[in-house]
Parts: C-alpha cells; sequence; structure tokens
C-alpha cells in the first residue's frame, strides 16, 4: 500500500506548541523534583559542589560493585530519538543502579510513535501513564524539544516527573557539560580555585556542538561564582574552527559568545577567542583542549563538510610538540577531552598519552554523575543526606582506609 506523505500535518500541529516565555526553574541550591534541560539552570557553585560530592559516592558504589535500591519502586524512561553509545548507555545503568525500572527506547524517532508525527508533548504523557515514570530521559534532534518535554511535564504532572535532556538538536548537552566540568575539576587538582586563569580550547565544530556550548555555559557561571567569593578568576575559552563551523558565523552563535562574556548584571565575564588555527602560542597557554568531530548530521552540502572535517586532526607528532612547548613554559601536559564519539580526528596514537582524558576519565564520570543528578532529582533532600552517610559509613574503600590506620596505630 503506498504512504502518504505527513510533513504539513506535523508542521501545522508543531504551531500548537510553543515554548515561548518558558523556561524550567533554576536550581537554585536545590535539585530535588526539578528538572534538567539547560547548563544555564545551574546558578551556583554551591550546586556544583553539591553534585559533585553525591557523584562521588556514586562513584564509590560503582567501583565497589555494590547494588543499592535507593529509588526502588520508580520508573525511568530512556526514549532517544538520536543515536547514542555512552549517553544512553550510562543513562540506563545509572537508573538501573539506583535500583528503578527502566523503559529504554533506541531509535525512537523511526520505532515510536514519533514515526507516526506524535508530538513531544503527546509522547511524554504517553510514558508518564503507561509506566508512571518519575524521571525522562530524551535526546531528540530539534532544538527546544528538551524544553517542550519539561514544559509539558510541569502543565500535566507538576513535580511528579523530572525531564533530564540527553541532548536536544543543536543547542544543548546539559549531562555532557556537567561529566565534563567534573574531568576537569578533577585533573586540575579539584579546587575551584584552581580555575582562576583556566584556558579551555574548544576544536573542531562549535558551531553544531552542543557540548561546546553547554560546557561553555557552565564555565561563565562557574568564573562569575569565583568573582563573587572574592577570587580573580579570569576563564579564557578559545574557539579553534574553520569557517563552516565557526561558531560567530550564526546570528545565534555570536549571541552565546556575548551572553559568555559578560554576567547579567552587564559586567565583564568570559574571554573568549575565534581562531582558524592552531598556533604555538594557544598551545602553549591551552590547559585542556576539548577537540570535537566535524558533526556530518548537521550539514547538508557534501564538498563543504568534506572542507570542514579535513582541517583538524589531533595526531600524536602534534601534541607531543604541544606538551613541550608546555613544558618549556613550566606547565603540566595538557588536558584532552573529546565527547565522543571518535570518526579520525583524534589519533588512535593520542589515547595513552597521560593527559588523554576521553576514555579514562570522561567516560565513567558519566555514569557517577548521571546517578548522582537522578539521585538529586527525585530523593527528598534530607532522605539523600541520611543515604549518603550511611554509604560512606558501609563503604569498603572506607573500611579498607581504618583498618589500615589501625594497623599503623599499633606501630606508633
Amino acid at each position: 500500500m503506498a504512504s502518504v506523505n505527513i510533513d504539513a500535518q506535523v508542521a501545522a500541529a508543531k504551531l500548537e506548541v510553543s515554548t515561548e516565555g518558558y523556561f524550567p526553574a533554576p536550581i537554585k541550591g536545590e535539585f530535588y523534583q526539578k528538572h534538567l534541560i539547560s547548563a544555564e539552570q545551574l546558578t551556583s557553585l554551591g550546586e556544583l559542589d553539591e553534585l559533585f560530592k553525591v557523584a562521588a559516592v556514586m562513584e564509590d558504589i560503582v567501583k565497589g560493585h555494590r547494588r543499592v535500591n535507593l529509588l526502588a519502586g520508580q520508573t525511568a524512561v530512556v526514549n532517544f530519538a538520536q543515536p547514542s553509545s555512552r549517553t544512553f548507555a550510562s543513562h540506563v545503568s545509572a537508573a538501573l543502579n539506583l535500583g528503578m525500572k527502566v523503559v529504554a527506547m533506541q531509535g525512537a524517532d523511526a520505532m515510536s510513535s514519533f514515526a507516526k508525527g506524535e508530538g513531544i508533548d503527546d509522547a511524554l504523557v504517553a510514558f508518564y501513564q503507561t509506566t508512571g515514570c518519575s524521571v525522562l530521559v530524551q535526546r531528540h534532534p530539534e532544538d527546544n524539544s528538551a524544553l517542550i518535554a519539561a514544559e509539558a511535564a510541569d502543565k500535566y504532572y507538576s513535580e511528579k516527573l523530572s525531564v533530564i535532556n540527553g541532548g536536544s538538536g543543536k543547542a544543548e548537552h546539559p549531562t555532557q557539560a556537567l561529566l565534563d566540568l567534573r574531568t576537569i575539576h578533577k585533573f586540575l587538582g579539584g579546587q575551584w580555585e584552581n580555575l582562576q586563569d583556566f584556558e579551555l580550547t574548544c576544536s573542531g565544530d562549535p558551531k553544531n556542538s552542543r557540548t561546546i556550548k553547554s560546557l561553555c555555559s557552565l564555565l561563565a557561571m562557574v568564573n562569575r561564582s569565583l568573582r563573587e567569593r572574592g577570587v580573580e578568576a579570569n576563564i579564557k575559552i578559545n574557539l579553534v574552527a574553520p569557517k563552516e563551523t565557526r561558531l560567530s558565523s550564526t546570528e545565534e552563535g555570536r549571541t552565546l559568545i556575548d551572553s559568555w562574556k559578560s554576567s547579567p548584571d552587564g559586567s565583564p565575564n568570559l574571554v573568549v577567542n575565534e581562531y582558524a588555527e592552531f598556533d604555538d602560542d594557544l598551545f602553549t597557554q591551552t590547559d585542556v583542549l576539548y577537540h570535537t568531530r566535524v558533526q556530518s548530521e548537521w550539514f547538508e552540502d557534501q564538498d563543504e563538510f568534506d572542507s570542514a572535517s579535513s582541517s583538524f586532526r589531533l595526531t600524536r607528532e602534534l601534541m607531543d610538540r604541544a606538551n613541550a612547548l608546555r613544558e618549556q613554559a613550566g606547565k603540566k601536559y595538557i588536558g584532552v577531552m573529546h565527547p565522543l564519539p571518535r570518526i579520525n580526528e583524534i589519533e588512535r596514537a593520542v589515547d595513552g598519552l597521560p593527559g588523554s582524558l576521553y576514555h579514562n576519565s570522561q567516560m565513567p564520570e558519566g555514569l557517577y554523575v548521571r546517578m548522582a543528578l537522578i539521585a538529586l532529582l527525585r530523593v527528598p533532600p534530607g532522605e539523600l543526606r541520611f543515604w549518603m552517610r550511611r554509604m560512606e559509613l558501609t563503604s569498603p574503600l572506607k573500611k579498607l582506609k581504618d583498618s589500615l590506620l589501625r594497623s599503623a596505630g599499633r606501630f606508633l
């Protein structure tokens, strides 16, 4: 039987769903029963401290192969309408590790009612009514998709359902930004003050990278918050890209850069510069290099994609030279990060460098941070604090440390 085209009907239906004027509640020191749609919901270092503290407990639980039932009886729906390996797997694993039941759909663009033209708001209603879920993790190719889902959750289910943005078009990927920031925080010694003069270079595809946009938005908040603490913070962002993927090539990109450069009160914030290529001075100043693939899914012209994707490749030779420059300047080797997947933009010989963080640091952080986030969104604060204390007291690592201290005390 011949199929019909319903694009016009779908487009008309979308006009009925507007997120104009809507933005989810900022965290403001309290994660419980809220959504995480945008990095801009985070407002203080205290919120990051709380998240990272819970993530440290989750890291201990995972490394100790412990089973917990903190959210037993609750259900998470993980609904992805774009391809994913790490974000999908870590959200599913995070929910299971906390004792939740999980309904997971990969390829929802083709295998769910999205393929029939169902709207994001109606899909959220369907998930809640058929599963009773308290968490919906969503990835979707539309920039405002997470906002649509969060607004529908607020409208129909108030505080019963938290929406987590697992990637919305080219706009945002806040959970990736959080795990990236914890990776950077650890790499620099675990103290916020160590980010005072931090310099991040983002290369490859700043124009289309939702991970770069969310991470830089978080760093803008960190820089502002450090200054509020009396620290003379001066975080710098370098965006290195060919003309095809330069962030400032679009009006939206220029607006975003301006928002990073200025605080809400109009005072200067991040220093942001754009470059067409790497140079020795840039390598010498870069503390962390955040490299991204040129994202073929957002290109319509093959020649334009081929030109952009051939511009930047991190080789072992290039990184050895960059680290030599850092050493000459008396600085630590460059941390190399990548949100993945990798195609060929980082030579595999780079993987063995001590600063390569994408496999052994970034990826596991995705699990710890997402476990922490789900717990903070769905467990009452007092109950979570009590549970964390119990986990810390029963930690195998803590027991081993206490045992070693007791043994050492016998010889003092």
